[in-house]
């Protein structure tokens, strides 16, 4: 009895040869549409490049062995119709597009042939708005939806709209009060964003797996939260300075300055720290070292043992700070970096087998199929991979 496998490899052929009937083509068309996989070795086979991509990398193959080995298991009738078809019949690229994959099945080159179909593809998706809110000794669930006030005392307003979080302080009748100020600390998880705007009027947009603390309201002489993660600001000009106080389990890691400016941060546990300054300008710190000031189109790279660095590569720049303008922009970034990335966005975890030599660069929307994402990994930094549950793992092509 013929395998599915089987059965699409014998349907390929015969799309190859140009000899599908309508029953054929139906059913082929079946299969693929089951199998974002199979899909995908359909389109690699018709495209001229991958042919001759994979037919140089076939030719340091022992085919007599992967022969033997194909044989065993799935028909020959589709190999004795490509080796008795005259040449006049195909032109070379469907010839050569039907011996890549006759032999690259029987060596196992395709996954689909060894490996389960991906299980948990419909549950990777991009981030959603979501976050929790925790105010001193209480915790809010912050999902899409309806507008709500969490918190209305004298000199103090906290309020839900739908999709972000606004605070509204009068200081001075906080103070008058006798009032303590309010211990604040908004987290998302992976797969979550979340937009905060603080009493100045200063947003800051959340990254997912990312975490901001804040006293509300704020000081008389200053404005200060404690970040780990990744955030974009906007700072409201104020006469009071602005402080973001970077630290993670390990302790303070670094300290930002500034008025009013629009600036990144990527302050990851047990990554290096990366603050990217788009209008303004704004002193880096860190103990045991003089403070840094970046001006606007420069980045500073935070590394325990290699010190501060300063960039102003203004598109890299222009990649470290564009989810806020709904776009992954890559550029020259290892793949380990990149699937952290990917893997905090759409809420998955990676498994990454082997080394990689080449970095990605490409753009895309945040808001891409997950699959369609593997795919242009794969075009742009030959990568191979596939879905087990809510696992991706990642190996070189």
């Amino acid at each position: 009895m013929q395998t599915h496998n089987t059965i699409l490899v014998n349907l390929i052929l015969d799309h190859l040869h140009e000899e599908l009937t309508p029953e054929k083509q139906e059913q082929l068309t079946a299969l693929l549409a089951a199998s974002p996989q199979k899909q995908q070795l359909f389109n690699q086979v018709n495209d001229p490049e991958w042919v001759q991509q994979e037919l140089g990398k076939l030719n340091s193959i022992n085919a007599e062995a992967a022969w033997q080995k194909f044989s065993a298991g799935i028909t020959v009738e589709p190999v004795e119709k490509i080796i008795e078809m005259p040449v006049k019949r195909m032109n070379w690229l469907k010839w050569a597009a039907a011996a890549v994959v006759v032999l690259a099945i029987g060596i196992g080159i395709y996954w689909f042939n060894q490996q389960p179909e991906p299980t948990g593809i419909a549950s990777v998706v991009p981030a959603s708005n979501d976050a929790t809110l925790t105010i001193n000794d209480s915790t809010y669930t912050l999902a899409p939806g309806s507008t709500r006030t969490l918190l209305n005392i004298p000199g103090l307003e906290v309020i839900k709209q739908d999709t972000s979080l606004w605070y509204r302080a009068d200081n001075s009748s906080f103070i008058d009060k006798g009032a303590q100020p309010l211990v604040n600390t908004l987290k998302t998880k992976n797969g979550r964003k979340y937009l905060l705007q603080l009493e100045d009027g200063t947003k800051v947009w959340l990254d997912p797996g990312t975490a901001i603390s804040y006293t509300a309201p704020f000081s008389p002489t200053e404005r200060s939260v404690q970040v780990t993660g990744e955030a974009y600001f906007e700072v409201t000009k104020d006469a009071r300075p602005f402080r973001v106080y970077l630290q993670d389990s390990t302790g303070a890691r670094g300290t930002i300055e500034v008025l009013g400016t629009r600036f990144n941060v990527n302050a990851y546990s047990g990554a290096p720290i990366k603050t990217t300054l788009l209008e303004g300008k704004l002193q880096l710190s860190q103990a045991g070292k003089n403070p840094v000031t970046l001006t606007s189109g420069q980045r500073a790279t935070i590394d325990n043992e290699a010190g501060i660095h300063i960039d102003s590569d203004l598109q890299k720049i222009t990649g470290t700070s564009s989810w806020r303008q709904a776009e992954f922009v890559f550029e020259e970034d290892d793949i380990p970096f990149v699937m952290a990335e990917l893997a905090r966005w759409y809420n998955f975890k990676v498994d990454i087998r082997g080394k990689f030599t080449v970095p990605l660069s490409t753009s895309f929307p945040r808001n891409t199929p997950i699959n369609e994402v593997l795919n242009i990994l794969k075009k742009h930094a030959n990568i191979r991979s596939t879905i087990t549950g809510d696992t991706i793992i990642v190996v070189p092509g």
